[in-house]
């Protein structure tokens, strides 16, 4: 119902857990994928655009990581980490470790594990959409199609001034066609 979000789960390769199980080549291939996303992400341009007051605004921000070095890093880090025993029970010991004892070779992948130290990762938004998808689908509301109900649950998770919304779309609605229920009023 919602999009996937394999930005969050890319993170979790910098734990580098399974690295000591892993041959050679499957060494080398380890995390790509994920690197990749995260690449794609934090090594490009992001341009936000929003409207303001009926003005379409947007705000882009720099690229805080380099792609191809990045990558380069990813592959010697691999190798690092087997090699010096890094212990990775825990990211937050794997990567001060890294910070402390290789903080010149590996830049853009400390910028990486920062944020993926840093990022809240929580299940309130999941708990948040069941509660919201709760409040649609009643027993009077059960065969919604699933587009109408993703539609139905975007509008009530985003709208932050609903009320206002509410009231404004009703007196619209009212305009619209004599109403018998308003027309006693």
């Amino acid at each position: 119902r919602f999009p996937s979000n394999d930005l969050l789960s890319s993170f979790s390769v910098l734990a580098l857990r399974p690295v000591s199980f892993l041959d050679s080549k499957e060494l080398e291939e380890f995390g790509t994928e994920e690197m990749d996303i995260l690449c794609q992400f934090y090594g490009e341009k992001q341009t936000v655009k929003w409207k303001q007051e009926k003005v379409t605004k947007s705000n882009t921000s720099e690229p805080i990581i380099d792609v191809a070095k990045t990558k380069k890093e990813w592959g010697l880090l691999k190798r690092v980490v087997v090699a010096e025993k890094f212990p990775r029970d825990f990211m937050q010991l794997l990567w001060g470790l890294t910070w402390k004892y290789h903080k010149d070779k590996f830049p853009n992948l400390l910028t990486l594990a920062r944020l993926a130290l840093t990022s809240a990762v929580h299940t309130a938004g999941c708990e948040r959409g069941f509660s919201v998808q709760n409040q649609i689908l009643t027993k009077l509301r059960n065969r919604l199609n699933v587009e109408t109900q993703s539609k139905l649950m975007r509008v009530k998770l985003c709208c932050l001034e609903r009320n206002v919304i509410v009231e404004k779309a009703l007196s619209v609605w009212r305009k619209s066609k004599t109403r018998r229920a308003y027309a006693l009023k």
